[in-house]
């Protein structure tokens, strides 16, 4: 079985889940949601995946973006889940939880470049 895919997919789940911890602490600016800051271009894909989901909208102004009504119903589905990533973001089992809950979820806007 080729490992290759299934690591990318767990990388991509934790920089979902890092920019929901951003947009909810309001601690990044709107550079680094998109990727314009070194060695974070990753995080910028994670975020046009999470607008074309519907889980987070952009916002005029600090904070540039925000958790839509579909993204906290997604959270409090999975709330113990979360909970165990803000406590320990190493946790693999945690990350393959949040990896399968995010390819339930359909593609639902297309995403604005940047």
């Amino acid at each position: 079985m080729d490992q290759q895919p299934l690591a990318m997919a767990f990388a991509k789940t934790v920089h979902c889940l890092e920019v929901f911890q951003a947009v909810q602490t309001d601690c990044r600016t709107s550079g680094w949601y998109w990727g314009d800051v070194r060695g974070k271009a990753s995080v910028g894909a994670a975020t046009d995946a999470l607008l074309r989901r519907d889980l987070i909208c952009s916002r005029v102004g600090p904070p540039p973006f925000a958790i839509t009504a579909k993204g906290e119903a997604f959270l409090k589905t999975h709330e113990h889940a979360w909970t165990e990533f803000l406590a320990k973001t190493d946790q693999p089992s945690t990350i393959e939880h949040f990896a399968r809950a995010l390819t339930e979820i359909p593609e639902v806007l297309t995403a604005p470049t940047a």
